[in-house]
């Protein structure tokens, strides 16, 4: 664990170089869109800076901090009440670019349907694990959890996933 006294502009910018590609993980799960993610990212590491009080777990305060901006930003955009549950939009994760061929493209669009029909908090965890590379004890932080739900979330996210793909499979056999 890092030293709380020693926690200025130079310890955010270093973990925030070392974890980028984590922290926008879990921002674009929620925005689905790059360039709003990276302000999401941006915009809490500026009020991390300048925040007067040390942090005992950086990295999962990070976390929860970009998670809770986004769904900030989405309520703001939708102006909806703060009351109201929103979802993570994690089809933007799988980038159907990337395919190199046609069932390339089919698997990855067979993945992100059923990503959108799993439990939401499953959908999270898995975002988080697979995307955004956390450990279950980093997503367990983030969502304020414990360790043991997380888990749970993720191995039965998983299960849900293969039966959805399966009998999305077999319908198209």
């Amino acid at each position: 664990m890092p030293d709380r006294l020693h926690q200025d502009a130079a310890f955010w910018a270093d973990l925030f170089e070392r974890e980028h590609q984590r922290l926008c993980g879990v921002a674009l799960a929620w925005l689905g869109n790059l360039d709003d993610s990276l302000d999401i990212v941006q915009d809490v590491l500026v009020k991390l800076v300048y925040r007067s009080t040390q942090i005992d777990e950086p990295l999962g305060y990070c976390l929860r901090s970009i998670r809770n901006a986004a769904i900030d930003e989405l309520r703001r955009r939708q102006r909806l009440p703060s009351h109201e549950v929103l979802e993570p939009n994690c089809g933007s994760l799988i980038n159907l670019d990337g395919c190199r061929d046609v069932e390339q493209r089919q698997t990855a669009e067979l993945v992100r349907h059923a990503l959108t029909k799993i439990d939401v908090t499953q959908r999270e965890v898995i975002a988080l694990k697979i995307y955004g590379g956390l450990t279950l004890a980093q997503i367990a932080t983030t969502l304020e959890i414990p360790a043991g739900t997380a888990a749970t979330h993720y191995r039965r996210g998983l299960e849900a996933l293969r039966d959805l793909l399966r009998r999305q499979i077999d319908d198209a056999a």
